[in-house]
């Protein structure tokens, strides 16, 4: 009988190897192409760029504003109601870079691995936090989303630590059945998944006025005027792809 060569067994080990780590990878490539197809089918069906937009914000000089707003959006919510009852509005950032309708469940697990379409997926959807108000009438209202290492759902907004980034990028909208709601950029954070700024609900004055400070605090940086507790916000929440155990928490005050 012959002898069995080890160093043959170990290279056939490394080829199964090789080869199922590949399949893998492909069968990833496949998931996160099948998602992004997906929802720009859904965005060529739902959405258009309105044929009126709004003309530029001037200074006091009369100079036109430094950044212009993003290109202003028609949302066919019907449809997207028909689709999935559990359409809140649709969100806009990054000049239409970030555009997707965002959802409320239930609880904040359904749509972290399910997509609009009710799909199982990784991909997931971008929803708002089942505590908030889905008329976004809060104080403060949080939405999720992955940030995917193919640079679709929330995956930008990750680069946003990068206060030039944020700068290019100082605005987010949201699309509800009363139009676009704008929203600048105030603050952005890098905080532990466990330590997300909250104030769901109906806070009282002395629980804004915390809200407020503790954001300040905790922000890597700030931008523009300062805010007031009669001020609305939006946090936009995804991970940190530098470390898992935390999130980047950009958060807007409603203009």
């Amino acid at each position: 009988m012959k002898k069995i060569n080890k160093y043959r067994i170990m290279r056939i080990i490394a080829w199964v190897v090789f080869v199922v780590s590949f399949c893998c990878w492909g069968y990833t490539k496949l998931l996160y192409l099948d998602a992004d197809v997906t929802y720009r089918d859904l965005t060529k069906k739902t959405v258009t760029v309105a044929e009126e937009q709004p003309q530029p914000t001037t200074a006091a000089d009369g100079t036109a504003q430094a950044v212009p707003d993003d290109p202003l959006l028609e949302i066919d919510r019907e449809h997207l109601l028909d689709v999935n009852n559990d359409y809140v509005c649709w969100l806009s950032a990054c000049q239409n870079k970030i555009s997707y309708p965002v959802v409320q469940g239930s609880d904040n697990n359904k749509y972290l691995h399910h997509t609009f379409f009710g799909d199982k997926s990784f991909v997931g959807s971008i929803f708002l936090d089942y505590r908030c108000a889905d008329d976004l009438s809060d104080f403060h209202t949080l939405v999720y989303g992955h940030s995917m290492k193919d640079r679709t759902m929330f995956r930008l907004l990750a680069d946003f630590t990068d206060k030039a980034i944020a700068e290019q990028y100082p605005y987010f909208y949201l699309y509800t059945g009363d139009g676009r709601v704008k929203y600048r950029i105030y603050s952005v954070c890098d905080v532990d998944g466990m330590a997300l700024p909250t104030a769901i609900g109906t806070p009282d004055d002395e629980d804004k006025a915390v809200f407020i400070a503790g954001l300040k605090e905790r922000s890597l940086y700030t931008m523009g005027d300062e805010p007031t507790i009669s001020d609305s916000f939006v946090s936009l929440i995804t991970c940190d792809v530098r470390d898992d155990s935390k999130r980047v928490v950009i958060t807007g005050i409603k203009q």
